[in-house]
């Protein structure tokens, strides 16, 4: 038990398999009317009769269509993702102007926590400190950290038209020159000295002063104009993208995540060790909270096993100790440690994990462990008055007991055998 405790992870839902497969097309600008008809309805006749699809959910957004396929148990999601990949790629009737369809396994996450940061700061600033923390806790471990509210920055070029009348230019010229200025491109390769040598153009614009720069009209007399000259270059965010505020200070949040096979109360402690160490490092404005703390579920039920145990342990010795003589009292109410260590020492070794099911699951077999012990241990006290001696007693008790303790074993697990025929992620869960 001691081994298993330190191999087992605790975590509040046990890992299960999610056999379902989403596919995403964008299509900004589009109307759910045009994506059900030109994107949903191109597809669905695709996926839909794959081996082993179960189910096919489709949802018509605007500027966004959203398939789900949900599989049958016993199929390879390794390759179901494949020939959903190759269906979608045969599909050749899209518009033009779709981008190119996510097609993603659904993979199982669990909620860690989640941290909200909002100050008297601007966006800019806020968006640098949140990024930050995002990578130190993906280098500390963290599976899956995502920023919320976080919008996307973009440079906005405004011109008039009386400069493009005066310049005989249209906006669709002063676009060509940007696209055709502000880029990165391979450029090939040198070879000295048997060293080979990657070269590459590096003048994509990524920011106001660098895209002022670029030349819009040269004369062959000399003369140039720069986009700074003839229009108004700001730095704002992506139009109807979601800001957050937090008592009328924008805030940006972040959602922290753990996968398959990662320890939800380890996760916590490093994230809070991480805050802790950090905080004095930032502005005393600035304000990070941490909240929606789900890995304290998990806890709660590790503390709740323990002082159920205790409990249990606590009315056992007192009601035997008023029935029974104190040495009887004393081993039924050692049963229930020594139980529950084996099983996490087996279920260690079969590779379960420590959840909320199973936790539920041990917390239930403790009053089961008390009754099966006390008749065990009252007929070896009567075996022994009645002169058996002291070791014979318990073996000859554990003898006869062994089948009622089994029959009425056998009813707890028949009651609760008929679980086992669910199927889907509702029967991984409770199996």
């Amino acid at each position: 038990g001691l081994w298993g405790i330190t191999r087992l992870n605790r975590q509040v839902l046990p890992d299960i398999d999610l056999n379902m497969i989403n596919i995403t097309v964008a299509w900004p600008g589009a109307s759910p009317e045009d994506v059900e008809t030109n994107v949903i309805e191109a597809i669905e006749p695709e996926v839909r009769f794959l081996d082993g699809v179960r189910k096919v959910r489709s949802i018509a957004h605007e500027g966004r269509g959203d398939l789900t396929l949900e599989f049958k148990e016993e199929v390879d999601m390794s390759k179901a993702l494949a020939d959903v990949q190759s269906a979608v790629a045969r599909i050749t009737t899209f518009p033009q102007d779709i981008e190119r369809p996510l097609v993603s396994q659904f993979l199982q996450t669990d909620l860690i926590c989640r941290i909200q940061i909002s100050g008297p700061f601007q966006e800019r600033a806020l968006k640098a400190i949140a990024r930050e923390m995002r990578d130190d806790l993906l280098r500390l471990g963290i599976p899956r950290v995502t920023l919320v509210g976080a919008r996307d920055s973009e440079i906005w070029v405004e011109l008039t038209d009386d400069t493009l009348r005066a310049l005989d230019l249209g906006l669709a010229d002063v676009a060509t020159r940007i696209d055709q200025t502000s880029l990165d491109l391979p450029a090939g390769s040198i070879e000295s000295g048997g060293v080979s040598r990657q070269l590459r153009s590096e003048a994509l614009a990524r920011s106001v002063p660098a895209l002022g720069v670029i030349e819009i009209v040269s004369r062959a007399s000399g003369e140039k104009l720069y986009l700074r000259d003839i229009a108004r270059i700001s730095e704002s965010y992506e139009e109807g993208s979601v800001s957050q505020l937090h008592e009328g200070h924008t805030s940006i949040g972040l959602v922290l995540g753990r996968t398959r096979g990662f320890d939800s109360i380890k996760a916590q402690q490093t994230v809070t060790a991480y805050l802790e160490g950090m905080r004095p490092t930032w502005p005393a404005s600035l304000n990070i909270e941490m909240y929606d703390v789900f890995a304290n579920e998990a806890t709660q039920r590790v503390r709740m096993l323990v002082t159920n145990g205790i409990q249990g342990m606590g009315l056992v010795l007192l009601a035997l100790f008023i029935f029974l003589n104190g040495r009887i009292a004393i081993w039924v109410a050692s049963g229930i440690p020594i139980s529950i260590m084996a099983t996490l020492g087996v279920m260690a070794a079969l590779g379960m994990t420590l959840d909320m099911i199973s936790m539920f699951a041990m917390i239930m077999a403790i009053g089961m462990l008390a009754d099966d012990a006390i008749v065990v241990g009252e007929h070896a006290e009567t075996l022994y008055r009645n002169g058996a001696s002291a070791r014979d007693a318990p073996v000859q008790a554990a003898r006869v007991m062994f089948f009622p303790v089994l029959a009425a074993a056998g009813t707890t697990i028949a009651a609760f055998f008929p679980i086992l025929s669910l199927t889907g992620s509702i029967g991984q869960i409770i199996d």
